[in-house]
């Protein structure tokens, strides 16, 4: 595997690590006041087998830095299909770290027919990342299907078969895709156990058609990762107003959990948890 490619393993982790896994989503699911995120404690021989990963394979040193868990099915995966990006995007975290940020993704219940995920990697689209400018710029991404107004903007100055517009507003980039021309990994109908490791920087989506996946997303980002102190990462200048001395990576988290509180639970998002929980303890 190279720097720039995805990486992909079936039954990565064994059923005694996947049962670690579960058991600690159980334990602190509850305990999550925000939407997606989780703290998964005492599961340190899964970081740490990932952590050799990266240094093995990739010749990369790494360090844990947050966590996600997503609940799929028709009804959540829905409103994402339906919205401007149709579900394309990259993650946020890599706006705060002036260097690679990593998400790995880890499917630990399925039992849909048609679940999984999709990558436009740089490793097979070297022209596309090139265009793509400053990786920490979080892009806006518009599709043909649930944009039309956006592409009736734009008219005659992108070309007729654009699939996806890629904008940045800091940077002014506007950047017509068509799909035709992507290279596009698809890893379909996962196993638990199985992980898909990527860029968080990459363009990605989830996709998924009837039955349940949930899924984690553990971030890692470099072990000397410095903060991103440019006009991308939007609060580092007022994060630097007000502290003083050494400024370190998990000061500025602390920072930003402050300055900038994660959505809080729904009603909706409480009967996921509680759909996760009843899922992961009968798959026990």
């Amino acid at each position: 595997m190279t720097n720039n490619a995805t990486y992909h393993r079936e039954h990565f982790f064994v059923q005694e690590e996947l049962d670690l896994i579960k058991k600690s989503v159980l334990e602190n699911i509850e305990s999550s006041q925000s939407k997606n995120m989780i703290e998964l404690k005492n599961i340190d021989p899964i970081y740490e087998k990932l952590q050799l990963f990266f240094k093995e394979e990739l010749g990369k040193e790494v360090e844990f830095l947050n966590s996600f868990i997503f609940f799929a099915s028709s009804t959540t995966m829905d409103s994402r299909m339906k919205s401007s990006n149709m579900g394309w995007h990259t993650d946020g975290t890599c706006s705060l770290v002036d260097g690679d940020c990593y998400n790995v993704w880890i499917p630990i219940y399925n039992d849909s027919e048609s679940t999984g995920l999709e990558i436009v990697s740089e490793g097979k689209n070297p022209e596309l990342y090139t265009q793509f400018g400053d990786p920490t710029e979080i892009p806006v991404i518009y599709s043909r299907e649930n944009s039309k107004e956006i592409y009736h903007f734009f008219g005659n100055s992108i070309p007729e078969d654009t699939d996806l517009i890629i904008v940045k507003v800091a940077s002014g980039l506007v950047l017509p895709l068509a799909k035709k021309n992507l290279s596009i990994d698809k890893y379909e109908n996962p196993t638990p156990g199985d992980i898909v490791i990527f860029k968080q920087s990459e363009l990605h989506r989830g996709f998924h058609d009837g039955g349940i996946r949930i899924q984690l997303s553990l971030k890692f980002r470099l072990k000397n990762a410095e903060i991103n102190q440019k006009s991308t990462n939007q609060f580092y200048k007022l994060f630097e107003t007000v502290t003083f001395g050494e400024k370190s990576f998990n000061d500025y988290q602390r920072f930003l959990e402050f300055i900038h509180p994660k959505e809080k639970l729904s009603k909706h998002g409480s009967l996921e948890n509680e759909a996760i929980t009843s899922l992961l303890s009968i798959s026990m």
